[in-house]
């Protein structure tokens, strides 16, 4: 038991004659003469028991700390995976943009994609084609909304990554 830590927390300030190393192995009879009138020696039961409040609230602390640690080194890691990204390190948000654009449609426009459709020929014989022309043009404004959006995911990135720089 760390008695002077003991002592400290029973009664922080009383004076006391203290006759042991003060290495926090000291235990109850390293108390020497109660030099204070006004206060009581604490028994050793009490401080026993002030002795198990101060390992339970070590050990609550070290489970605190635990979590602390691994909350920062996930931090870490996500900042460490989104700045190895491939290419994206040396990217602008307008590069993230483009190339985002690339893999989605291709560098088609949005015209060029709906005059495709429009382009489809009907004829008697395939009529349906002719009811799904709107369907395709309501797929294809799906596509480029979704466009959009991960375009502007990929600024959000590149601007946070420009933030999390070293």
């Amino acid at each position: 038991m760390d008695i002077i830590l003991v002592i400290g927390r029973l009664r922080p300030t009383s004076a006391y004659h203290f006759t042991g190393k003060g290495d926090g192995e000291d235990g109850y009879e390293a108390i020497g003469k109660w030099r204070d009138p006004l206060t009581t020696k604490p028994t050793e039961a009490e401080c026993l028991a002030e002795w198990e409040v101060v390992l339970q609230e070590r050990a609550a602390q070290a489970v605190i700390d635990e979590e602390y640690r691994f909350i920062v080194a996930a931090a870490k890691q996500q900042k460490v995976e989104l700045l190895s990204l491939p290419n994206w390190a040396t990217w602008t948000y307008l590069e993230a943009e483009t190339e985002v654009s690339k893999l989605i449609t291709g560098g088609i426009t949005q015209t060029t994609a709906e005059a495709a459709i429009d382009g489809i020929r009907t004829n008697n014989v395939a009529l349906a084609i002719a009811d799904l022309k709107p369907i395709l043009k309501n797929i294809i404004r799906a596509i480029y909304a979704v466009d959009t959006i991960l375009k502007a995911m990929a600024k959000c990135i590149v601007f946070i990554r420009d933030i999390l720089k070293p």
